[in-house]
């Protein structure tokens, strides 16, 4: 029995269709799990799956001293009294596809904590994004204006291959350096997203026409129509699973009805972001849990898991059984990814 298990999850290895990924940041304003007094490589962001924060010399945490979108944002600062040399890095991570990326967007804070309100000085530290370990921005590229917070994209964006990337930010020391008592380097980030998908919120419920609207043009309520009353219909149109096209879910359309997840749109009266439903298992990020996922896994089986390894679902450092029981108990289940490809 065994060998047939592992028989066909070979089979599955080699069918291939894991980078079908939807290119998304999760958790890019670190609002899904609240306060974390410590970031640590136990102890993480959720989706940000990767902390490598020296001790000794840095700290990570997410706090609500300052925030641009929700109520937190990841801070990362170098310690005081601690001795830097040249290229001492922290930086946290995550997992992500890019396809049709062409910006990167985010709010940074860099300030410092001193008594007599030393400005962040660039000469010693930089905040940083990498993609696949490149730097792709440094704050050198900002014309610092003492302590204070700013909002940059990233627009020369040229990574569209459609596979998955380490993503991270981070603090890196400029120089050797002995920080004095009380002094403190703060980089502080939140509200990081891609272009795609409505400039990064995601589609409404009813926007089944993927337009970032529940449109005026009646498309998406026509949606509704073509399958009105039928079984088998498309996610996007049964809205509450039930196999069937009904008075249910017209009520979802007719409450998003004029409504916009552009981010064009963001402040005004018609914005509404979208709730992002993901499942652990759904392995590719393509919505929907199936074989595509169980081919991932299987081209993993018995390696180790741990960081950044999507398919070690129970984080127990293997690819095994209890993962795949994981994902046989979440089969065929669906998410708000579905159908936006």
């Amino acid at each position: 029995m065994k060998r047939i298990f592992i028989a066909v999850m070979l089979v599955f290895a080699c069918q291939g269709g894991a980078n079908a990924g939807v290119s998304l940041i999760k958790n890019g304003s670190f609002e899904n799990d609240g306060l974390i007094g410590m970031v640590t490589a136990q102890d993480k962001p959720q989706y940000w799956c990767e902390a490598n924060i020296p001790a000794g010399k840095f700290t990570g945490f997410v706090g609500n001293q300052w925030a641009t979108h929700g109520d937190y944002s990841l801070t990362l600062y170098s310690n005081s009294s601690a001795t830097f040399q040249l290229g001492d890095a922290a930086t946290i991570s995550q997992q992500v596809y890019m396809q049709d990326v062409g910006k990167i967007a985010f709010d940074v804070e860099l300030t410092t904590d001193w008594p007599d309100y030393v400005d962040f000085d660039p000469n010693l530290f930089t905040a940083l994004l990498l993609v696949g370990g490149n730097v792709v921005w440094d704050s050198n590229q900002l014309e610092l204006l003492g302590n204070g917070w700013y909002h940059v994209e990233i627009n020369d964006v040229n990574i569209r291959d459609g596979d998955r990337h380490l993503l991270s930010l981070g603090i890196k020391a400029n120089a050797q350096a002995s920080i004095p008592y009380y002094m403190w380097y703060i980089a502080s980030w939140d509200f990081l997203k891609f272009d795609t998908h409505c400039g990064g919120f995601g589609y409404l419920p009813s926007d089944t026409d993927r337009n970032c609207y529940c449109d005026p043009n009646i498309l998406d309520i026509a949606g509704l129509a073509d399958y009105w009353l039928m079984g088998g219909a498309p996610s996007q149109y049964d809205r509450n699973g039930d196999d069937n096209v009904n008075f249910i879910d017209f009520a979802v359309a007719a409450n998003d009805w004029l409504l916009s997840s552009n981010w064009l749109d963001y402040g005004s009266e018609i914005f509404v972001e979208p709730e992002l439903i993901l499942i652990d298992s759904d392995l590719n990020d393509d919505g929907i849990v199936d074989y595509a996922d169980l081919a991932e896994m299987a081209g993993g089986w018995l390696g180790e898991g741990g960081d950044c390894v999507t398919a070690d679902l129970n984080n127990d450092g293997t690819i095994d059984l209890y993962d795949f029981g994981i994902l046989a108990n979440d089969w065929q289940a669906i998410g708000t990814l579905y159908g936006w490809q």
